[in-house]
């Protein structure tokens, strides 16, 4: 995960998680919401990732696909939700952040 905010340090006690990077209520029903809570990651090492269930692939996009709006799929243009975008972009802009506060 890619740290967004200062931690308190101490000795035993609770482990800690980083907080995430905002909490989305996404209304799912008119009388029902979820809490989703967004977190940016990085790879590490290896590939980023399979989806095994076929009903729900995963898809990665490029920051100049994010900025484009969409991509096709299956030969068809999908606009991404504005969440989707601005976060995504969000993400690949900290993520080269942060890679070049390591290099230093």
């Amino acid at each position: 995960m890619l740290p967004l905010s200062s931690r308190v340090c101490y000795a035993g006690g609770p482990g800690q998680v980083e907080p995430p990077f905002t909490i989305l209520v996404c209304p799912v029903a008119p009388d029902h919401e979820h809490i989703d809570m967004v977190y940016f990651c990085r790879l590490t090492s290896g590939y980023p990732g399979v989806c095994h269930d076929p009903e729900n692939p995963i898809f990665w996009f490029s920051e100049r696909e994010l900025e484009a709006g969409g991509a096709l799929s299956h030969g068809v243009e999908v606009a991404f939700p504005p969440d989707v975008q601005a976060l995504g972009i969000e993400a690949i802009r900290l993520a080269k952040m942060a890679a070049g506060a390591r290099a230093r």
